[in-house]
């Protein structure tokens, strides 16, 4: 939404990634975005988080929307996802509906992370990532990280496929 979590992953990534990000902006879990003539202003900001030698791709929309899984579909131009982080709208359907319908854009032995695994604001905000986590049936090698176990909410889980 505001950018930062694109920032540090491009950061983290290789020199010469293509980075794909899908964002629905004043969504519900994605924060408050000033927008200025309907949000003109963002776009070279978002587009200056990239290195010299790597490829970003924005996509604005709903990643449950057909035209938005087509929209990534062709960003990728028939390559694999060495990771993808979902960071969705943090209801149960919503990640399920992500992990089910990006999953198959990641190569075997990739990584699928999730934000916000830890439990704490579900009755507040919705926030179910961490049932998700918990109850869904995910393949492969699983590793959390969390900087203390009594906080609320946040969290990284992150699903190294099988391969």
């Amino acid at each position: 939404a505001k950018g930062g979590t694109l920032a540090i992953l491009c950061r983290a990534a290789a020199a010469d990634a293509r980075v794909i990000s899908l964002d629905l902006p004043g969504g519900l879990h994605s924060g408050p975005i000033p927008f200025l003539n309907k949000g003109a202003w963002r776009l070279p900001l978002l587009k200056a988080m990239k290195g010299p030698g790597q490829d970003l791709r924005l996509i604005d929309g709903d990643s449950r929307s057909p035209a938005s899984v087509e929209l990534f579909s062709k960003a990728l131009a028939g390559r694999k996802l060495d990771l993808l982080f979902i960071d969705g709208d943090h209801t149960f359907e919503g990640v399920r509906s992500d992990f089910e319908l990006y999953s198959g854009f990641v190569r075997p032995g990739g990584v699928i992370a999730f934000h916000d695994i830890q439990p704490g604001y579900e009755k507040e905000l919705g926030v179910v990532v961490s049932r998700f986590w918990r109850e869904y049936p995910l393949p492969g090698e699983r590793a959390e990280f969390i900087a203390d176990s009594s906080q609320l909410s946040y969290g990284i889980g992150a699903l190294r496929l099988p391969g």
